[in-house]
């Protein structure tokens, strides 16, 4: 053994425990200056150096005294000094370092003020106590703002410190939930309110989106990483169902879904317990929703995102809002700058700042009410906040935009783009303007309760035949005929028809087809205005005892007749409410049918009438199995009549008979009808006579291109002619003919000249009636002893079959792309969902009634026609809060435009059981007394060669406000100071950043 003096042992092990640790130091020291700013990165440096001598260059391998240890590793102290950030005492004494360890050394220490301000606190700060961190002893706005996205369905998130846009998160599992308020709760989470009732129940939703840089987001994957978006457009996927709404939720920052007792949600706030309190404008019911981070659980096991307590409707306003002024109870009126607003804040040192809903500015007044100005921002700002550094934030409904002021400035200090409106912005779902085509009409005694100008506005009410897309931001009638949502079923057995709502299912009338009851109803067609034909297959005909059909109003869009004269239609309400008509004398053959919606009874030429089909003019035509007689009749609501007196419900032509069709049918866009059984092609546009070719004689299967000179053809001999049954009509003017029993049993495709393209299985050997769904799938319904519904694409291949009830006789397709089925033996109807299972699956079924037995097929939905309507409305309900309300301090103001004869309707009413009244534009509704306003708009397409639609662009609720007393007459004027604009903008601002017109002047009231 070597023994080695112990000064030498010293040193020989130090360098092997330096050798051993060098890479340790080199990484250390990458570490830290990753983490330092590269400032200061030669002072750290320097103090590693001198912390971790290398003992081959070293007499002692170690630090050796004191003081260069405390001159190592106070090093941060010479940069910064509390002290000269406060008065407060600095923590003088330096991190304790031990001697007897040369590897452990304190690099970088957080511990004065100063420290702690290099990096981001939230809810924490030093200020409390100095040189430590704390809880907030009281609230502070956060560095982030949450603007709603409504367009888009989602929400986003802006650092308010540099405007970046740190994600974009989806408000529910659909995209349509119009998302608008927003409340952040202690932790700096936000909770979103759906106005479009959602929910499972269909009621209003809440989001719960935590905030990251809180921890409040929830690791759901375990992969110890959050899943949530980056930035803009980063909107992670979300399916619905799963624990607290969100477990199918991509964004593991969306931690909560919650349905509420509320509709229309548009109020939400949050206690002092963190629980969220939501209400909604439609029912005004309240929850007490539980707050917190998603795993917040209280004794009683109540978890955060739960309901705690549900509140009625108190039956009164939660706010009467009176837009244009700010309101101070017990104080008085204040003017902000302009004659509209929407939301307001109250900044740190207690001004207000006012959103100018229709202009492109926020207005600034003191707390004592004294005007200070208006600050430009981007176009309709809706709402405003204020952030930590107390600058407002002004969200740009029209303009997508976030605008930043610093009050300090007194002007615009950024503007940040969102890709999406703070409220609904038409821009951030297409490429239009969205412009408020017409400022209201704003006065010191009148201002805007309510207007609908956007298309989020728009869709709060129900469409027919009307849309925003075609230009958006008002409304015009559809420029294509698309089918409705509501189907007519033909309840052969009981000799009625039932219009079905598509969207809940729900039976909303029941009509007789005939005075008599034993019209066996089969046939249907709906006409551009949403009406239907009926066909009665028995020879009932009051004269000739031919076929007849009959004609029924679609109430919703205004095509009933008041008959007798008491300003309310008188019609089926539900199943089995039958209206009594006695027989088919008087007026169009319904003047004894108490049924208002009743509106023609036409005998015609055929009998055992089986064909209806509507032109491009709205006309029907008809024919039946037995003579195949046609007859065009007029079509069109009931005070329809032309230029040469002829009335809708005549038949202005009649055609013989040439053996062919009569049975089921349809009209193509070139205006060729094609009917079954056999199969005949005609072109209307010429007379139908004898001695046409009859294809197939020699064999054939086509039945067209027609030969020069030939109106018709007829499919006679050959493979497919037997059995021609339902018909039905391919976006591409394919026509598609069923067998019920033929040979082949098929379907056979025909281009629309006429030429058979080919035959194809459908599942089934028998089928009736057929229907092309909105993706161009062709549907059978498998007849009368099959029980399912067969698909197949368009070019033939085949997809599967769709239980359903028993013997299906037709099938349609609604507004939704939804495929319905009449089943026979079943007496019931059956929806098909084409995205669920393979080929589809049945998500409604609607019992018809006992020996209902339709026998239904035909067009039951408006899907086959060809042109567009030349009728349309819009309905929408306003709710003014109280059961108690009058309207007498309520206008209703609108803009439109009406080229040519065409024409746009207003009638208003408090209850669905009050008669319409029609109103003028600027009428006062003081004839209305009742919790809500109705309101519907009827559009009339212009008859003339130009066609045009009307337009509506706005409209409007106007409160006229009441005369102020003489109590607050005798106010000082410093109390009732006003700023008046002399002048309304007239047009939208350039950008949203043009100045408005005219001066403002002291008006002294």
């Amino acid at each position: 053994m070597i023994k080695l003096a112990p000064r030498l042992l010293t040193a020989v092990l130090t360098n092997l425990m330096m050798v051993g640790m060098g890479n340790a130091y080199d990484h250390y020291k990458g570490d830290v200056l990753k983490q330092q700013d590269v400032k200061s990165s030669s002072t750290v440096e320097r103090s590693l150096d001198n912390i971790f001598q290398d003992p081959r260059e070293s007499n002692h391998g170690t630090i050796s005294t004191q003081e260069q240890l405390n001159e190592a590793t106070t090093a941060h102290s010479a940069e910064s000094s509390p002290s000269a950030t406060s008065s407060k005492s600095a923590k003088t004494n330096p991190p304790t370092m031990s001697l007897t360890s040369p590897l452990k050394a304190v690099v970088k220490s957080y511990t004065l003020d100063v420290d702690f301000q290099t990096g981001s606190s939230i809810n924490i700060n030093h200020d409390d106590v100095h040189d430590q961190l704390q809880l907030d002893s009281k609230p502070e706005p956060f560095n982030f703002i949450w603007v709603a996205c409504s367009s888009r369905g989602t929400i986003v998130k802006v650092d308010t410190l540099t405007g970046a846009i740190l994600g974009e998160y989806k408000s529910a599992p659909r995209t349509d939930g119009n998302p608008s308020r927003t409340t952040v709760d202690k932790d700096g989470s936000v909770w979103l309110s759906n106005r479009k009732d959602i929910g499972p129940n269909v009621r209003g939703t809440i989001v719960h989106i935590g905030l990251l840089e809180n921890n409040q987001c929830e690791d759901r994957n375990k992969d110890n990483v959050i899943q949530t978006s980056t930035g803009l457009g980063d909107i992670k996927a979300w399916a619905e169902g799963g624990t607290r709404g969100v477990q199918f939720a991509d964004d593991e920052c969306i931690v909560h879904y919650t349905e509420v007792s509320s509709r229309g949600t548009r109020h939400l706030s949050i206690d002092a317990d963190n629980n969220v309190w939501v209400s909604g404008s439609s029912n005004k019911a309240f929850d007490k929703v539980k707050g917190g981070r998603y795993d917040n659980v209280d004794a009683a096991g109540k978890h955060s995102g739960d309901i705690l307590e549900s509140f009625p409707s108190l039956h009164g306003p939660l706010q009467m809002a009176q837009l244009g002024r700010l309101y101070a109870p017990e104080e008085h009126w204040h003017t902000h700058g302009y004659g509209m607003a929407q939301g307001c804040v109250v900044d740190k040192n207690d001004d207000v700042w006012v959103a100018h809903s229709s202009g492109n500015s926020v207005g600034h007044i003191k707390n004592d009410g004294t005007f200070v100005g208006r600050v430009t921002v981007g176009s309709t700002p809706t709402g405003v906040a204020v952030d930590k550094e107390g600058k407002i934030w002004a969200t740009n409904l029209s303009s997508s935009t976030l605008s930043r002021i610093d009050p300090a400035l007194g002007q615009l200090n950024e503007e940040t783009t969102t890709a999406h409106s703070a409220e609904s912005s038409p821009s951030a779902t297409s490429g239009k303007s969205g412009k408020l085509t017409k400022q209201p009409t704003m006065s010191p005694t009148k201002a805007v309760v309510k207007i609908y100008t956007f298309d989020v506005d728009f869709d709060e009410g129900s469409l027919i035949n009307v849309n925003h897309d075609d230009v958006h931001d008002q409304l015009q009638l559809d420029s294509t005929s698309e089918p409705f949502n509501f189907i007519w079923v033909a309840c052969s057995n009981r000799g009625t028809v039932v219009k079905v709502d598509t969207v809940t299912g729900t039976i909303l009338g029941e009509y007789r087809s005939a005075p008599r009851t034993d019209g066996s109803p089969s046939r249907t067609t709906v006409d551009k205005d949403g009406s239907v034909w009926l066909s009665n297959r028995n020879n009932i005909g009051p004269n000739a005892g031919n076929g007849t059909i009959v004609h029924i109003g679609l109430l919703e869009n205004n095509q009933c007749e008041d008959r007798n004269g008491d300003n309310v239609i008188q019609t089926s309400t539900g199943l089995g409410d039958i209206k009594p008509w006695a027989d088919a004398n008087g007026t169009r053959g319904i003047q004894t049918a108490d049924d208002e919606c009743i509106v023609h009874y036409t005998e015609v030429s055929s009998t055992g009438t089986r064909h209806l089909s509507i032109d491009a003019n709205n006309n029907v035509w008809v024919s039946g199995y037995w003579n195949k007689a046609f007859d065009k009749v007029k079509g069109g609501r009931y005070d329809n009549v032309d230029a040469d007196g002829k009335h809708s419900g005549d038949i202005l032509e009649s055609f013989p008979s040439v053996g062919f069709g009569g049975y089921g049918g349809l009209m193509d866009p070139d205006g060729f009808i094609w009917s079954a059984r056999p199969l005949l092609r005609w072109d209307t546009s010429k007379p139908l006579i004898p001695g046409a070719v009859n294809n197939g004689d020699p064999a054939g299967d086509s039945i067209g291109p027609l030969p020069d000179g030939k109106n018709w053809a007829g499919q006679w001999g050959g493979q497919y002619y037997p059995d021609s049954y339902g018909l039905c009509i391919d976006s591409q003017g394919n026509v598609w003919s069923t067998e019920w029993t033929g040979l082949s049993s098929g379907i056979h495709k025909y281009k629309s000249d006429g030429t058979h393209i080919a035959n194809y299985t459908h599942g089934f050997n028998g089928a009736q009636g057929c229907v092309v769904g909105l993706d161009d799938d062709v549907w059978v319904a498998h007849s009368l002893w099959g029980a399912t519904v067969g698909r197949i694409a368009n070019d033939g291949t085949y997809k599967g079959n769709v239980p359903v009830g028993n013997a299906p006789t037709g099938v349609a397709v609604d507004k939704a792309g939804k495929v319905w089925s009449t089943n026979l033996d079943s007496s019931t109807l059956s929806r098909i969902d084409p995205t669920l299972g393979i080929a589809g699956q049945v998500d409604l079924t609607v019992d018809l009634g006992p020996d209902c037995n339709p026998y239904n097929y035909g067009d039951m939905t408006g899907s086959t026609n060809i042109a567009p309507p030349n009728t349309g409305s819009w309905t929408v309900m306003y709710d003014y809060g109280s059961v108690l309300a009058t309207w007498g301090g309520m206008n209703i103001e609108w803009t439109a435009e009406t080229p040519g004869d065409s024409s746009v309707t207003v009638k208003v009413r408090s209850k669905e059981a009050d008669p319409w009244v029609t109103v003028t534009n600027g009428q006062n509704l003081s004839s209305l007394t009742g919790q809500y306003l109705h309101v519907q708009v009827n559009f009339s397409r212009d008859t003339t060669c130009d066609t045009a639609s009307p337009l509506l662009k706005d409209l409007s609720i106007v409160l006229v406000a009441p005369t102020p007393s003489k109590a607050s007459k005798s106010k000082s004027k410093s109390q009732l100071r006003t700023l008046q604009p002399t002048k309304q903008p007239t047009s939208e601002p350039d950008n949203g950043h043009a100045k408005e017109k005219g001066e403002q002047q002291e008006v002294i009231r």
